[in-house]
């Protein structure tokens, strides 16, 4: 009896031991969706989208605070770009980040970063008021195409397994 108690404590302790470990991985998107709403156009317009980002997400083992770094790729690039998130769920399967803008001053934008760390996937969503850009809803006024609101979603996977 005393054997088995051992055995099963020391499982359990194993267990909170990797899940209190600092998690860090690095994503790509694939091709996402974005609806956009543009009121001089008559309503609603979805769109296909894409980004030329890789995710890195740094996610310590206790907090509420997380790491997101944005890697540029293509040609062009430019230094990858840190920001801090808000992490609003937690658990073995899932966690949410809330992205952190800093700009001043701030746009009308709100990331979510749902992850999923056993499988390796993950949700890019974004919500945004003229595209999260302050100069894209004065040149609003003249272009019709600039949507006064828009919402995108991307699918990402885990590529450094």
């Amino acid at each position: 009896m005393c054997r088995i108690t051992v055995i099963v404590v020391s499982l359990l302790l194993g267990y909170n031991v990797a899940f209190a470990q600092e998690w860090k991985a690095v994503f790509v998107p694939d091709q996402g969706s974005r609806i956009d709403y543009l009121p001089k156009k008559g309503g609603f317009k979805q769109n296909a989208d894409s980004t030329s980002y890789r995710f890195e997400f740094i996610v310590p083992h206790s907090g509420d605070a997380a790491t997101i770094r944005l890697i540029p790729t293509g040609k062009g690039q430019v230094p990858p770009e840190e920001y801090p998130a808000v992490i609003t769920h937690r658990s073995e399967d899932m966690f949410v980040l809330v992205l952190v803008l800093t700009a001043k001053p701030l746009p009308d934008k709100f990331e979510v970063y749902t992850l999923y760390p056993k499988s390796g996937v993950g949700f890019s969503t974004t919500t945004s008021a003229y595209m999260g850009n302050i100069a894209m809803k004065a040149l609003s006024a003249t272009n019709p195409e600039i949507p006064m609101a828009s919402a995108s979603i991307f699918p990402l996977r885990q590529i450094d397994r």
